[in-house]
């Protein structure tokens, strides 16, 4: 499902895949009609030819590169010079609507990034100006970023697994390194040496585990504790040792451990109640955890 403001037809999902020739295009979206973005892995054997140049957008696409590949590059009738070698990141305008040619099997990961979510992203995280969104050039090399995308590998792989927390984290940090490579202000949230203080520890926590959906967002967190979403993401980690998310996935194990000790539910009922998205995600994150399955839990505490 596509986040509310992100329509059909843009550079991400299916419609960017089919253009490219990939086998498939698994896609996970934020939401919010102002803040949202898309995230889109491509890989497959090169299409025959020149693609279709992408759809015309007042937005970016920033190409992660997990695998080198032989490229020519076109963007605003003009050929553009990028190595494209594993670890790549590349930046495309859409309002120059690139295309391309491909070599070779290639596989990447794209987010798509529409001028406004950029423009939230700067007033969630407290920077003083707007994005400029002015590259230093089509092509760097960011260990950071690779490390974020290859995070997004087991979303998508399973896109219904990826939660808003997850992904507004990962809009987080992502957004704080773009700024980096820019040189330009990157708020608060780059300053933070110390934690939260105790009550928004609490704070924090107590909302994580009210909203065991994942459906709370990093912003809506930080909104709360009275902070910048950058300085909170940073600040909440310090404090707790773990990212929300990952704090999110322990607050889940702790309430079926709660609901295994004290009923006989069916592991599917607690499943659910837990936010899990279905029996087998519960059960892989409880045995990754605790070292049993839910399974074997529950009849030990009932033997």
């Amino acid at each position: 499902m596509l986040a509310q403001g992100l329509g059909n037809g843009r550079a991400f999902g299916p419609t960017i895949g089919d253009i490219v020739g990939a086998a498939a295009a698994p896609v996970v979206s934020t939401e919010g009609s102002e803040s949202a973005f898309a995230i889109t892995r491509l890989a497959g054997p090169a299409p025959v030819g020149r693609t279709a140049r992408l759809p015309a957008d007042d937005a970016w696409i920033i190409a992660l590169q997990l695998a080198g590949t032989d490229i020519d590059l076109w963007a605003g009738g003009r050929r553009v010079d990028v190595e494209n070698n594993t670890g790549a990141a590349i930046f495309l305008d859409l309002a120059e609507q690139p295309a391309a040619v491909l070599r070779g099997r290639f596989d990447s990961i794209h987010f798509y990034l529409p001028r406004q979510a950029l423009e939230a992203a700067a007033i969630c995280d407290e920077v003083r100006r707007p994005p400029s969104l002015r590259f230093p050039c089509a092509e760097v090399y960011s260990a950071k970023l690779q490390a974020i995308g290859r995070l997004l590998l087991p979303a998508l792989n399973s896109p219904p697994y990826a939660n808003q927390l997850f992904l507004d984290w990962v809009g987080a940090v992502f957004f704080d390194q773009l700024r980096a490579i820019c040189g330009e202000d990157r708020g608060r949230g780059a300053r933070t040496s110390g934690g939260l203080a105790g009550w928004q520890v609490r704070l924090a926590c107590e909302l994580i585990q009210e909203n065991l959906d994942g459906e709370l967002t990093v912003t809506a967190m930080a909104r709360a504790c009275g902070l910048s979403r950058s300085y909170f993401v940073r600040a909440f980690s310090i404090s707790t040792g773990l990212p929300p998310h990952q704090w999110l996935l322990f607050a889940r194990v702790e309430r079926a451990k709660e609901l295994l000790r004290k009923t006989r539910q069916p592991l599917a009922e607690v499943a659910q109640s837990c936010g899990f998205v279905d029996q087998s995600h519960f059960t892989r994150v409880f045995s990754q955890v605790t070292g049993h399955s839910p399974g074997r839990w529950q009849r030990v505490w009932h033997a």
